[in-house]
This record gives structure tokens, C-alpha cells and sequence, in this order.
């Protein structure tokens, strides 16, 4: 079969439509008055707990509640607004979290324990009485003030037991602490600074990441309680250690002392790649820089061998043991290296890792470090909000490993910061053949709500019996590894080569879209173990297509609440009955609210399929079961504002004979709905479509033949694609 390269300029298919407005009020689980007897008894609880707080412990007289809503309001649009503008709170922050309400809405969820959303809000104590005045008084309220009190199900105080994370083992120890920091309050950590010197300790580092900042502290294991009581803490835990992945294989495979190195400049010069690591030796000094600090000494060779082996796997990649010569490199490296002693402080090389990232505008940037700690559901780490930030424009991707722990019972969940929802999260298979299967060392998923698919793919990262062959530039030879901080690399480099042997002009956000759509499936794994599948680091596999398929790249934006026609470009099929196969993936970057992880991410895109967008008869095309644990998840928005949705299905032809997707972008900040409109912010968005029918020779041809704008992408000139 002939070899067909992806096809291009999708975007130019694209039409706006009018916007259509839909769904109505929900059926109230409560009525008022059941709803407000209720907040009335939380409120006096609340309110005599708060006598009992030490008043050194409340930043300048602010009280923390910590309302939940009943599970029927998860959504963004039922936020409390009316009721928290009228009486003055200030909403700081809020979590996930899994309730059994007092009465369910429907039936089928009557004693079940429900998802839902608890927010932090801060007020004087006086509001707080005047709230439970108000409505205990039955004050004629504002309607919107009323809908909003029958959402409560519960409103209580944020308790210093629920904000510890865990204890060190040791009487003093370093913990690190997540204060609430918005606008408002400007000089929290001042304050709490003060409150510390109180109880023997004061700040050691600062960082801050949107609404929270993240401070080191040593602490005695007796003071934790009463350091937790400060009203503006929202967390305190153990200071984790940094995790350098060490490989948990490592096999000589090789023994080619004197392997011929390449005496040419790399493949593509434009594409600027950045390793953050343990350092490299000064063998590969013609196509990387490395950057170190004051007082390294690179005296480590196990950190030195973990730098070079993984800037080797994006400069070479995968090698054959019995290789006499390495191919010339795909893309010149600047490795800074952040690990010197494997001592060195979380929060310092952090720092350098974001100095360098907000210095130059990397393409691609690959972590096989990060704090040794699993991900938590309802609190973000300090790395991934930090990064996420300098990451959310989308012009920058980050491949991440997501550790080497899978094989721990209870410490198996991916690590800080493979929860990124705008970085590429890789764990490892064990076979880079056909039959293949996560690599039990590889941590898992899921990830959080949104980027609840995490990892977000494998790529053949080594095994005992099937090490993977990566040049050490430390020794000179062909070494066998195994663990993810070699297959994060390695998918980066498909995602740098799809760039770099593209004439066309691809963003990296593009070929993240590309690696994911071209990830091949295995229905034996859940998503948890290998994300959207396995990444191929044969690019030919991810380039091309053959003559029954064609795949098409769309590279738009979308302003905020517009309506998007996606039109599927599909082939003539000379008769009924013949099947049709549509694989999509969309991916989009944004902003994020680390003070909400329920309510993370700033856009969302709403999507629905039509089989024939001219009777406007919509489907299901974007499984939702297989990625949510419960159904009521699901149903509300949470879906709209996953990064990255990708699905296939397969029809009888003559049933989608004009298809389409309609695309809608959403608005939400601080978990609240955001009503904006213009031609401001847009979103950029990547979506990428393939159409097959294995009863058609022709379906490239005849997509190309009937849509004369989309065309065929070029490759650069006299570049051959190393396979």
C-alpha cells in the first residue's frame, strides 16, 4: 500500500454559528425551608466552634467556613454567587469531595456516597451573624439568595485535622505549607510568619503558584496541630524528597567502546529543547549546552549517567545493541543541571527550572524528576501549579515521567508533576513489539479532575528481560535500561521529530494532539495503566497513512461562548453498507486555578457530534464511562473542561453522510461561570481526525479530491524519516 503523509489546513473547513442556549432549572433535592433550618444549625455550630479559635491564629479577623453543596450542583454554573455577594464572604478556595447527602435528588442515588464541591470562604465573624440573622429571622431574602441557600448541604469549620497531610517520624522535621494567598489578603505569609515565631520556627523558602504560596518550615511533630489551626492554611505535610528516578534496570548490553559518533550538525537547529537533570559528561558538547550552577562539581556518576542517558534518548533514541555507529541527532539540547549532590532542596530546583522556562521559549522541555510523593485528589503540589503556569499558553510542551513506583501498593498513583494538565505525562511499556503491556514499575492513574487520564500515554521504556538500548555518553557504550525517565524522553523526541521534518508550520501543542491520535490501544489495560496508548518512536508509524485512511490536522482558536462547525471531511463510498471508521482527538492548554482543583482549569470546550449536520441528529462520540468513576460525574460538566479528549467509533456509511462537530468554548475562574464574549481570549485548539474504511482503496485521494483547501503537509526538503 502506498504511504500517504497527513493532510493539513483543516481549520480552513471550520465555520462559526450562532450560539444555542439549552437546559433548564434542576429539580432542588430540598425545599427552602428544609434548607434553611438546616444552614441555621450548621451556622450557630460554626459560630460557637469559632469562640474556641486562638486568636493569634485568625489572619487580621477572617474566619474560614468551608461550604459544600449538594452533588446536584457540582457544576461551575451552580456557584453560590447571590448568596456570597450578598453577605460579604470571599470565596479563597475550594476541593473535591465525596459526601453522603442528607436526601438525594433522584432515587438511584438515595445513600450513595456523591462527588461534589466544598468551598472556603473567608469573612469576619460578624457576617457570619448577620447571615444566620437573616435567615433565621425569615428576612424577606432576594430569590437568588434563597435558590442558593437550598444548594448548601452543609456549611462548617475547616478543622486543623483535615489541612495535616501526615506526620515525619522525626520530633522536628521540614514540612511544607499551602497558604490561602488571594489579592485581597497581600501579606498572609507575613502574618503567619509572625505566628510561626509563636510556635519555634519561622520560614525557610517561599514560592508562590495563583492564589496559593507554597513556604518550607522545620517543625516540632507537637506543633503541627496548633500551626494548622491559622486561618489561612490549607495544608500541611512531610517535605517530600526528590525523586531522580533512578533506573530500576540496568543491563550491560553493549560493549562498543569505541561506537563512531556523527560529525554533523543536527537534523533541525530551530527546534529548542531543554532537559532539566543530573548534568551530562562533554561528549556531546557539539550538539548540547549545559548549563550548571554555583558550587556543582558533577562528582555523582550515577546523576551524570542519568543526564546524559536521557539527553541521549532524545539526540539518538532507541539504539540496536550491536550498533557500530550513532545516526546523526535529531535536535540540538540545552541540559541544566538541577541535581549536583542529589540533596539538593525541592523548592531550589524548582526555582531554576521556572527561571529558565520564563527566560527562553523552549519547544520542548522534557522532567524525569519531581517531588517522591503520589498525586492527591483535592490538593494541587506546589510543582505541578508552578509549572503549569509557565506552561499554559501552549507554546511550550513538557514531557513528564510519571515514576517508577507502580509496583508499591499505595504508593503506585503517578507523581507531582505528571498531573499536569498542559504537560504530556509518559509511563513505560515493556515491548516495543506487538504484544506488549505497561511495565510494572510504571505508576498509574488516574489523574485528577480535570486530566483525569493519566498517564497520558506509554512509550517502550525497558524491561529486566527486555532492557531498552540508549547510548550512555558517560561510558561510550550501548547500555540496556528500563524506567519512565527513558520513555518520557523518547516521546519527546516524536513529538520534536513530527516538528522537525514538518515543513509546515506545527506547533508543539500540534504534534502532543499527533503522538496521542497515533497511540496504538490495548484493550486488555485500563486507562489508569497506559493513558490514550502506546506512542510509536518509529515516526514513520506516525507520519504517514495508507491509501484506505487519511488523517487531517485542524489548528484554530476559539473566542470565548462562540459555537464552532467542525466539519468531518469523508470519502465517496460507491454503495450502502460499507463501514466507516472516525478516530478525534482534540487538545488545548490553559490557565489553571490551583486554589480549586475541582474547578482547575480556566477553558473548557463543549462538544457535540452530529452524524449529518444538515438534520442536525446528534450521537455520542466521546465515551465518557470508561474515564469517570461514577455516572453522576460524567453527566455534570466535568467532562467540558478535560484538555485532551480523544475517541473512535465506526458507522455504516450511509449513516453519517455529512458528520460534524460542534464546539462551544467555556468560561470559568475561581470556580465561578464567567460570562465573556468578544474577541478576546481566544482558545487555541488542535484537533486531529482520521477516516478510514477498509472497504476503500481510496479515501485519501477522494477526501483531497472533494475538500481542494486541505492539502497535504511537506516534509523539509532532502530530509529522509529515520525509522
Amino acid at each position: 500500500m502506498a504511504k500517504n503523509i497527513l493532510i493539513g489546513k483543516g481549520e480552513t473547513l471550520t465555520t462559526p454559528i450562532s450560539q444555542k442556549r439549552g437546559g433548564g432549572p434542576k429539580h432542588a433535592p430540598y425545599s427552602y425551608t428544609e434548607a434553611r433550618e438546616r444552614l441555621v444549625r450548621h451556622l450557630r455550630n460554626f459560630l460557637s466552634e469559632s469562640e474556641s479559635i486562638d486568636p493569634d491564629a485568625i489572619y487580621e479577623g477572617q474566619i474560614v467556613s468551608k461550604v459544600t453543596l449538594h452533588p446536584t450542583y457540582l457544576a461551575k454554573s451552580y456557584y453560590p454567587s447571590k448568596l456570597v455577594s450578598e453577605f460579604g464572604l470571599r470565596s479563597i478556595g475550594s476541593k473535591p469531595v465525596k459526601i453522603r447527602p442528607e436526601k438525594a435528588a433522584a432515587r438511584s442515588k438515595r445513600g450513595k456516597e456523591l462527588l461534589t464541591a466544598s468551598y472556603f470562604f473567608s469573612a469576619p465573624i460578624g457576617f457570619y451573624e448577620n447571615l444566620l440573622n437573616a435567615i433565621n429571622e425569615g428576612k424577606d431574602l432576594p430569590k437568588g439568595v434563597k435558590d442558593d441557600i437550598v444548594k448548601v448541604e452543609s456549611l462548617e469549620s475547616f478543622s486543623a485535622s483535615e489541612k495535616i497531610k501526615g506526620r515525619s517520624d522525626q520530633n522536628v522535621a521540614s514540612y511544607e505549607i499551602a497558604l490561602h494567598t488571594p489579592d485581597y489578603f497581600k501579606n498572609v505569609p507575613e502574618v503567619f510568619g509572625n505566628f510561626l515565631s509563636k510556635h519555634k520556627s519561622s520560614i525557610d523558602k517561599t514560592l508562590t503558584a495563583g492564589d496559593i504560596t507554597f513556604v518550607s518550615a522545620s517543625l516540632e511533630r507537637e506543633e503541627l496541630e496548633e500551626v494548622a489551626n491559622f486561618s489561612m492554611l490549607r495544608n500541611i505535610r512531610p517535605m517530600p524528597g526528590i525523586r531522580v528516578l533512578d533506573p530500576p534496570v540496568r543491563a550491560e548490553i553493549g560493549q562498543h567502546q569505541d561506537l563512531e559518533i556523527p560529525d554533523s550538525e543536527a537534523l533541525n537547529n530551530d527546534v529548542k529543547v531543554a532537559v532539566f537533570d543530573g548534568g551530562i559528561s562533554n561528549t556531546l558538547d557539539k550538539w548540547v549546552r549545559e548549563f550548571t550552577y554555583a558550587g556543582q562539581t558533577g562528582k555523582i556518576a550515577s546523576l551524570l549517567r542519568h543526564g546524559g542517558q536521557v539527553t541521549s534518548s532524545i539526540l539518538f533514541g532507541r539504539q540496536s545493541p550491536d550498533i557500530q555507529a550513532l545516526g546523526k541527532p535529531l535536535c540540538n539540547v540545552d541540559h541544566y543541571r538541577v541535581l549536583d549532590n542529589g540533596k539538593e532542596d525541592l523548592y531550589d530546583v524548582l526555582e531554576r527550572i521556572k527561571n529558565a522556562l520564563q527566560e527562553v521559549d523552549y519547544d520542548y522541555v522534557n522532567l524525569s524528576l519531581g517531588p517522591n510523593i503520589p498525586i492527591e485528589d483535592d490538593d494541587v503540589h506546589s510543582w505541578t501549579s508552578t509549572l503549569e503556569s509557565v506552561l499554559s499558553n501552549g507554546r511550550t510542551l513538557t514531557t513528564i515521567a510519571v515514576g517508577n513506583d507502580g509496583d508499591i501498593n499505595g504508593q503506585n498513583r503517578i507523581q507531582p508533576p505528571a498531573d499536569l494538565v498542559n504537560g504530556l505525562s509518559v509511563g513505560s511499556a515493556d515491548s516495543y513489539d506487538k504484544n506488549w503491556g505497561r511495565a510494572s514499575y510504571s505508576c498509574v492513574g488516574p489523574g485528577r479532575s480535570p486530566g483525569k487520564v493519566k498517564p497520558d500515554a506509554v512509550c517502550f521504556g525497558g524491561v529486566q528481560d527486555n532492557p531498552l538500548p540508549i547510548y550512555c555518553p558517560l561510558t561510550g557504550m550501548v547500555q540496556g535500561v528500563g524506567g519512565t525517565s527513558f520513555s518520557a524522553p523518547l516521546a519527546l523526541r516524536v513529538c520534536a521529530g513530527i516538528q522537525s521534518y514538518i515543513k509546515d508550520p506545527l506547533t508543539p501543542l500540534a504534534t502532543k494532539a499527533i503522538a496521542i491520535h497515533s497511540a496504538e490501544e490495548n484493550s486488555n489495560l485500563s486507562k489508569e495503566e497506559i493513558g490514550w496508548g502506546r506512542i510509536s518512536d518509529n515516526l514513520d508509524d506516525v507520519l504517514y497513512t495508507d491509501d484506505h485512511e487519511a488523517t487531517i490536522i485542524y489548528q484554530d482558536k476559539i473566542y470565548p461562548s462562540r459555537r464552532v462547525r467542525i466539519p468531518i471531511p469523508c470519502p465517496e463510498l460507491s454503495s450502502r453498507g460499507k463501514k466507516l471508521k472516525i478516530k478525534a482527538t482534540f487538545c488545548f492548554a490553559t490557565t489553571v486555578d490551583p486554589e480549586h482543583p475541582i474547578h482547575y482549569t480556566h477553558n473548557g470546550l463543549s462538544v457535540t457530534f452530529y452524524r449529518d449536520q444538515d438534520k442536525m441528529n446528534t450521537d455520542t462520540f466521546f465515551s465518557l464511562k470508561n474515564i469517570y468513576e461514577s455516572e453522576q460525574e460524567a453527566r455534570e460538566d466535568a467532562h467540558k473542561w478535560e484538555t485532551c479528549l480523544h475517541n473512535e467509533r465506526s458507522f455504516m456509511a450511509d449513516k453519517v453522510p455529512n458528520p460534524c462537530f460542534e464546539v462551544v468554548h467555556g468560561i470559568r475562574n475561581k470556580g465561578q461561570p464567567v460570562d465573556q464574549g468578544g474577541e478576546e481570549n481566544p482558545l487555541p485548539y488542535v484537533l486531529v481526525i482520521t477516516v478510514s474504511s477498509g472497504e476503500s482503496s481510496d479515501v485519501y485521494q477522494s477526501i483531497l479530491r472533494n475538500h481542494q483547501t486541505l492539502q497535504p503537509l511537506e516534509l523539509e526538503s532532502d530530509v529522509q524519516i529515520q525509522t
